[in-house]
């Protein structure tokens, strides 16, 4: 999918929105977003060696025993009951 077709549907998703809490969370992220001392990671934000290597050293555990983690529908629970989402 293109960048203006991935833009729009998020802007539609977004425009049908009703529960505050998304609308806060969205608007706290692009505070981080636009926040040069922010320590989000992901695709053109700000991140440090620290942070890779964090990143890192999960994912060396993960292979060591991809069974560790959560499944997702507990973690989707826990996020939702947490954050709203």
């Amino acid at each position: 999918m293109d960048l203006q077709t991935e833009k729009l549907k998020l802007i539609n998703w977004i425009s049908k929105q009703d529960d505050e809490s998304v609308i806060a969370w969205l608007s706290e992220l692009v505070k981080l977003r636009n926040d040069a001392t922010s320590k989000v990671i992901g695709p053109q934000f700000p991140h440090n060696d620290d942070h890779k290597r964090i990143l890192d050293q999960r994912l060396e555990e993960h292979h060591l025993d991809p069974n560790s983690g959560k499944v997702w529908s507990a973690l989707k629970s826990e996020l939702n009951s947490k954050y709203g989402l």
